[in-house]
């Protein structure tokens, strides 16, 4: 994730700028929500020249800046390409702790993060043609229903409805079975 990051963040001349006020400080990443996976977290440190350098599994003490990132805030940039809403910064599915003025300067990466790490990557900021659009929204979709589990099928949603039904009859007659028992314990 951190190579990705630092590739993405070096072709970005504003963000690489604006990063290297940054030196020194130290950002945590950690992901909740991806059960059954299991990711770990990140910490990185940002260096002199902008970019980030991963910190062992232990960090260096607390973390200047920690993000906690849940499925929803992937599916905030698919949520903003199919609704053509403007692609700015969504604080959905994710938790922000520690120095707020550095929290607030890294509003551009949390954007990067957003659109580079997405199920969609690179379609969720750029103009696809028609075909590719299709083929990134079916994407999307296996993405959303079988490994996020954030949108039921038709499928699932019958089956669902078929089992309230059921629960819905089984409460109705122990309603009636109930009614009678009171009415012959009255007697």
């Amino acid at each position: 994730m951190i190579a990705a990051l630092n590739f993405a963040i070096e072709r970005d001349r504003a963000l690489h700028d604006q990063l290297r006020r940054l030196a020194g400080r130290v950002l945590s990443v950690q992901f909740e929500g991806f059960e059954p996976l299991s990711i770990p977290r990140v910490s990185a440190e940002f260096a002199a020249d902008g970019l980030l350098h991963a910190l062992g599994p232990s960090g260096q003490g607390e973390p200047d800046v920690r993000l906690t990132l849940t499925p929803a805030f992937f599916l905030a940039s698919m949520e903003q390409w199919f609704s053509g809403a403007g692609t700015g910064p969504s604080l959905k599915g994710l938790r922000i702790e520690g120095d707020l003025e550095v929290a607030q300067q890294l509003t551009p990466l949390i954007q990067l993060m957003r659109t580079r790490l997405s199920p969609l990557g690179q379609a969720a900021s750029q103009s696809w043609p028609a075909k590719a659009a299709q083929q990134a929204a079916q994407k999307a979709a296996h993405f959303a229903i079988h490994e996020a589990g954030v949108l039921a099928t038709r499928p699932m949603l019958d089956e669902q409805q078929q089992a309230l039904q059921a629960l819905r009859d089984r409460l109705a007659r122990f309603e009636k079975r109930l009614q009678s028992a009171e009415a012959t314990r009255a007697r």
